[in-house]
């Protein structure tokens, strides 16, 4: 078998593309009646699912508001939703020797912490399937981040024979509307949860 050595740039494309579709077959697509229409499956087709398409950015944040009330917001702290928490959406690296995610920007512009509690959906691309967790806010806040050009990240291994990840397995959920659902501790809704 002969491999092809990839450069940094063709690996981030191809992964965004993976990711891309892992998430629309799996989550826009089942859950979601406008991305379920023939016309749509076309359209994502033509598209190629490519590096620009990054279905969390618009369309799975919609998607949560949909399922769980709470609105999008921008206010400055760099909070995703109404009710203080914050998506991230990764992928497991797929072409490294380390199999590993990265959640970014957990940071403010100004330099400080997000205070919300964070959704985190991680693709894998092993299995083919999104995985699910639900990360309170006193767990992450006292994560050492790694701080690269104002960006504070944080590292998590995958453990290939378990198939999970050690230090995040007790925050994993798994159902995606339920994952949608999940309120913060104390936190007060002024809108209606929608009923299945």
């Amino acid at each position: 078998m002969k491999f092809i050595k990839l450069e940094p740039r063709e690996i981030t494309n191809i992964t965004n593309q993976l990711k891309n579709r892992i998430l629309f077959r799996e989550v826009m697509s089942v859950f979601d009646e406008e991305f379920n229409s023939e016309e749509m499956k076309e359209l994502c087709k033509v598209k190629r699912m490519d590096k620009r398409t990054i279905w969390h950015d618009e369309y799975l944040s919609d998607l949560i508001s949909k399922i769980n009330g709470c609105m999008k917001k921008k206010d400055g702290k760099g909070l995703d939703f109404t009710d203080d928490t914050e998506l991230k959406c990764v992928i497991i690296s797929p072409f490294s020797k380390v199999r590993r995610i990265e959640i970014t920007n957990l940071m403010t512009k100004q330099g400080y912490k997000k205070r919300g509690d964070l959704r985190l959906l991680v693709i894998n691309p092993f299995s083919r399937k999104p995985e699910y967790y639900y990360i309170p806010c006193r767990h992450w806040y006292n994560w050492v981040l790694n701080i690269h050009r104002g960006i504070g990240r944080k590292f998590f291994n995958w453990n290939k024979k378990k198939k999970e990840f050690p230090h995040l397995k007790q925050f994993r959920i798994n159902e995606f509307e339920t994952w949608c659902k999940i309120l913060p501790a104390g936190f007060k809704p002024k809108f209606k949860l929608l009923k299945n």
